[in-house]
């Protein structure tokens, strides 16, 4: 049994499931057709070889032997991505700090929000609909024009079963 074939196997059809010829997935992984097919039949290849391999594929796993599996975790950073996740994260935190200077104020001096803003900290599953509308509208008047509105957060249960109870 050559000493790869269960990892020829797992790239193969990983490969083929991809809709990818041995070409194109050799130029995706930047190594050779002749090493890529070598791999596939079993052959030896090096382990900086097979890590080119499993990434370009998308594999966090191949079997080597029997008991023996090559791991890979280490996933490429999308950069853009990365960078407008962090500047989303700025904008909800300058929007938090305008939500707690307001929730700091006198109760003389705070708008309707404030207070809406206060019970939503204290139990956000009793605060009725119209209440969850102004502090939507805080979140909105406290962001910048090229902000997008956060988004809304997926009902639970617990929410749920608060509203329906409200409302009978």
């Amino acid at each position: 049994m050559p000493p790869l074939e269960l990892a020829g196997l797992v790239v193969r059809t990983t490969r083929l499931n991809q809709g990818l010829t041995q070409q194109r997935a050799a130029r995706l992984a930047g190594v050779s057709r002749k090493q890529w097919a070598l791999l596939e039949s079993g052959e030896n290849v090096s382990v900086v070889f097979l890590q080119k391999v499993m990434r370009s594929l998308g594999l966090t796993q191949c079997p080597i032997a029997e008991q023996i599996e090559a791991t890979s975790s280490v996933r490429g950073v999308n950069v853009d991505e990365l960078l407008r996740l962090c500047g989303e994260l700025a904008l909800l935190l300058q929007r938090f700090e305008r939500l707690a200077f307001e929730a700091a104020l006198p109760p003389s001096e705070r708008s309707g929000d404030a207070a809406a803003i206060d019970s939503y900290l204290r139990d956000p599953d009793a605060l009725p609909s119209d209440a969850i509308a102004r502090v939507r509208g805080v979140l909105r008047r406290t962001a910048s024009d090229s902000a997008p509105a956060p988004p809304e957060p997926a009902p639970t249960p617990k929410r749920e079963a608060a509203r329906r109870k409200r409302r009978a």
